[in-house]
C-alpha cells in the first residue's frame, strides 16, 4: 500500500500580545518624535533662532562692520557714533540697521578701532544663554565672530525658550505630539504585519506619517532659512 503524500500545511506565527505591541510601537514613537522634537528645539534655541527675535543677527553685525569698514577708508578714520555713520538714514532705517535682539548695539570708538557690544535678548550687561553679551572689535573677521556666536554660549537656555512671548515653542510642541501620535499608530499596525497582504496595508497607514513628516521638516527648513536669512 503507497502512502498519500499529506498537504503542507502552512505554518503561521501568531500575532504578537498586544503589551508587546505598544510597547515597541512606544518605544519608536518616542526616538522618531523625540528626534523631530530636538531638531526644531534646536533651531529655535540657537543665535539665529526666532526665541528672542534673534533673527539676522550674524548678517547684521556683517553690515555695519563692512560699513565701519567703508567709511574709514573714505574718512580716515572711524565715526564718533552710529549715527555719523548712518548720517543719511530715517530714524526708523538707522534703528533697523543697529537693532540686534530688539535692542540698540552699543558702539565706541577705541585707540586702536572700535568695539561694539550686543547686550542679548533683555538688552542689559551680563546675562546667560540669551541674554548673554556679544563684544566685538575691528580686528575680528566676520568668520571668528560667527563661530563665536554659534559656539553654544548664546544659545537659548529651556526656560528661556519655553517662556518666550512668541508662540514658536507652542507650535514646535503641539506638532510633536501630532507627530508621535500618527508614528504610535503606525508602528502598532507595522510590528504586528506578518503576511504579505499587510504590506499594502502599512503603506497606507504610512501616508499620514511621511506629509506629517514632511510638513514638520519643512517646517524646520524654512524657520532656519528665514533666522537665518541664507
Amino acid at each position: 500500500m503507497t502512502d498519500t503524500p499529506s498537504e503542507s500545511v502552512p505554518v503561521t506565527r501568531p500575532p504578537r500580545p498586544l503589551a508587546t505591541r505598544l510597547f515597541i510601537a512606544l518605544v519608536v514613537a518616542l526616538i522618531v518624535t523625540g528626534s523631530a522634537f530636538w531638531s526644531g528645539y534646536a533651531t529655535l534655541r540657537s543665535p539665529a533662532g526666532w526665541v528672542g527675535d534673534r533673527r539676522f543677527v550674524s548678517s547684521r553685525i556683517e553690515n555695519i562692520q563692512e560699513d565701519l569698514t567703508k567709511y574709514h577708508k573714505e574718512h580716515e578714520a572711524y565715526p564718533e557714533t552710529l549715527r555719523e555713520l548712518y548720517d543719511g538714514c530715517s530714524d526708523d532705517e538707522y534703528n533697523d540697521r543697529i537693532t540686534i535682539y530688539r535692542y540698540p548695539v552699543s558702539y565706541q570708538r577705541t585707540d586702536t578701532g572700535w568695539q561694539i557690544t550686543v547686550f542679548g535678548a533683555d538688552g542689559k550687561p551680563g546675562g546667560i544663554g540669551l541674554d548673554a553679551d556679544l563684544v566685538v572689535t575691528n580686528e575680528m573677521e566676520y568668520e571668528q565672530i560667527v563661530r563665536e556666536l554659534y559656539s553654544g554660549k548664546y544659545n537659548a537656555t529651556f526656560e528661556q525658550v519655553r517662556t518666550d512671548d512668541s508662540n514658536h515653542f507652542r507650535i514646535l510642541l503641539v506638532t510633536s505630539l501630532i507627530f508621535g501620535v500618527l508614528v504610535f499608530g503606525v508602528a502598532i499596525i507595522a510590528v504586528n504585519s506578518l503576511k504579505w497582504q499587510y504590506i499594502s496595508i502599512n503603506i497606507v497607514a504610512l501616508i499620514p506619517i511621511i506629509i506629517a513628516a514632511i510638513i514638520v521638516g519643512g517646517a524646520i527648513v524654512l524657520a532656519h532659512t528665514v533666522a537665518t536669512g541664507h
